[in-house]
């Protein structure tokens, strides 16, 4: 996996070539989340998910050598969601699961709605990517101290938890969500 953050439009040009195992690596770990929670939307079962999430990888390592980003047709996250939607209800159609226990999001919901949803399962995607990539950066102190923040926990409650001073809580708690924001701001600039 990089070190550095390249763009993703360059990420997709590496994964033209069919053998660059370090690009899909790379790729799977940026998106696998992402179509898991479109799996997860459309209620698609555990043990369905990961047959369908290979199906998913083997339609886009089909589908790349001949997609041309264009960004002003659209958004890849949208590209990679009909992608993911599609192999469910090819999935449906093959009589592998029961149409009726899924949500077909399309059917469901209008447009501006789909949209929406994609964006909401993008942001939680990459807030935990973000999440995980700090998480090993900072300290465990500083992390805990960030979750309890998160939790309401009052200060003075979380400095004697940690024997900690007060000011020094109030520091772990901005170094983690400043570490945060920008992990956010690189992988939207790498993945968007």
């Amino acid at each position: 996996m990089a070190d550095t953050y390249l763009t993703r439009e360059t990420l997709l040009k590496r994964l033209k070539s069919a053998d660059d195992e370090l690009s899909w690596e790379e790729f799977v770990h940026y998106y696998r989340r992402f179509i898991f929670s479109i799996f997860n939307k459309m209620r698609i079962s555990d043990s369905d998910s990961d047959d369908l999430f290979q199906r998913v990888l083997l339609k886009v390592w089909k589908a790349i050598p001949n997609f041309d980003y264009n960004q002003a047709q659209g958004q890849f996250r949208s590209w990679l969601y009909k992608v993911t939607q599609n192999t469910v209800l090819n999935f449906i159609s093959e009589g592998k699961i029961k149409k009726q226990n899924v949500v077909a999001i399309d059917e469901k919901y209008s447009k501006p709605e789909v949209d929406r949803i994609i964006r909401d399962e993008w942001e939680k995607h990459i807030s935990a990517l973000a999440f995980n990539t700090v998480k090993e950066k900072v300290s465990e102190v500083a992390m805990q101290v960030f979750l309890a923040s998160l939790e309401g926990e009052k200060t003075e409650v979380t400095a004697k938890k940690h024997g900690l001073s007060e000011n020094s809580v109030y520091v772990y708690k901005m170094r983690v969500k400043n570490a945060l924001t920008a992990e956010i701001k690189n992988l939207r600039d790498f993945l968007e």
